[in-house]
């Protein structure tokens, strides 16, 4: 089972939105495009103040835009750093 695996390497393992936010402070994204606002959504109440989310899908760049202007008024970082293929 992979989650055994990482686990095994040293990774924390959760089960929940809010225990990802409550371990972190960096957290990386890779969900469907569709997903997205969903998933922040979820996150965004457990965000504090400098916290860093970096959408690793292909969100449309505009979108982006948006999510990390709404983001930064609660000084929150979001980074679109897409990945292809």
């Amino acid at each position: 089972h992979a989650r055994d695996d990482v686990k095994k390497l040293g990774a924390t393992i959760v089960g929940t939105i809010a225990q990802v936010a409550q371990q972190a402070r960096v957290i990386w994204l890779m969900v469907p495009i569709d997903k997205v606002d969903a998933v922040l959504g979820e996150l965004e109440p457990h965000l504090k103040k400098n916290d860093i989310v970096i959408d690793g899908g292909n969100s449309f760049y505009k979108e982006s835009i948006m999510r990390a202007k709404h983001l930064a008024a609660r000084d929150i970082f979001y980074l679109d750093c897409g990945t292809s293929g």
